[in-house]
């Protein structure tokens, strides 16, 4: 895999909030309240918005690990050199998973049938040339992007522009690693 994109051994810890950060500070441990505090007459919802208010003044804000330009150039690049040369990579990896969605001629094609759509393009040779292209980090673990360029299928010149959404997906960093993977794609050739 050449270590373009690699999905098995992330780099990106865990992302908190800088809420659960706090909840798990042990010195926060004694702020908690119980059911039975609201038992003093004040209204449950009033004592509860106090209670808020006076343990965490602080905004809540998202700690990111990751740079989202970096991953989508990345992405890019191990998806096209994948879909061209290997493109059980992208099942086997796990870049697309069952409920990846391709969007092409009008039609949606979900895990198996998005790998297929895409095989078929490679079987008498697929080359890209002229690509560009533009990343944007939505900042909630997910990643955007747009291609465009020359599709060269069957020596036969072809514009197109594909979209990407990546999210950082999987099992809580407890449990395993979670992985970058791509969740829908719009393809179009001209």
């Amino acid at each position: 895999m050449n270590g373009i994109f690699n999905t098995s051994n992330t780099n990106y810890p865990n992302e908190m909030t800088e809420y659960e950060q706090h909840q798990g500070n042990p010195s926060h441990q004694n702020e908690q309240f119980q059911l039975n505090d609201f038992n003093d007459g004040t209204e449950p919802k009033t004592k509860l918005l106090k209670h808020i208010s006076s343990t965490n003044t602080e905004p809540i804000k998202s700690v990111k690990h990751y740079d989202g330009t970096t991953v989508g150039q990345q992405f890019i690049d191990y998806f096209y050199s994948s879909w061209c040369n290997n493109i059980d990579l992208l099942s086997s990896e796990e870049i697309i998973k069952l409920y990846s969605k391709l969007r092409y001629n009008s039609i949606t094609y979900e895990g198996i049938n998005f790998i297929e759509i895409l095989r078929m393009f490679t079987m008498s040779g697929l080359t890209f040339s002229d690509c560009r292209y533009e990343i944007l980090d939505s900042g909630s673990r997910q990643v955007y992007m747009l291609v465009t360029g020359i599709m060269i299928i069957e020596q036969v010149p072809k514009t197109f522009s594909q979209t990407f959404m990546i999210a950082y997906t999987g099992e809580n960093i407890k449990k395993g690693p979670r992985k970058w993977t791509l969740m829908n794609s719009l393809l179009i050739l001209n």
